[in-house]
């Protein structure tokens, strides 16, 4: 809803009353550039928060979040 409202939200127009409402597009009806785009979009906003997610070809930086995790786990 914050970072990518334009690839999400579709105006829709009720047949029966022509009442405009906005609708929710799922992420499986996304192109793969949409879902590129989102997806950059949504590491960036993250990324300003504070919080740097990894790509998935940083292998080495996702096992270290495994490990981190297997070893937090009796906390969560």
């Amino acid at each position: 809803m914050i970072v990518n409202p334009q690839i999400f939200f579709v105006d829709r127009v009720n047949e029966k009353s022509g009442e405009v409402y906005r609708d929710i597009r799922s992420s499986a009806d996304l192109s793969k550039e949409e879902t590129c785009v989102a997806i950059d979009r949504f590491k960036d906003h993250s990324a300003q928060g504070g919080l740097v997610l990894p790509d998935p070809d940083n292998l080495i930086y996702l096992k270290e979040i495994m490990e981190e995790i297997e070893s937090a786990k009796r906390y969560l």
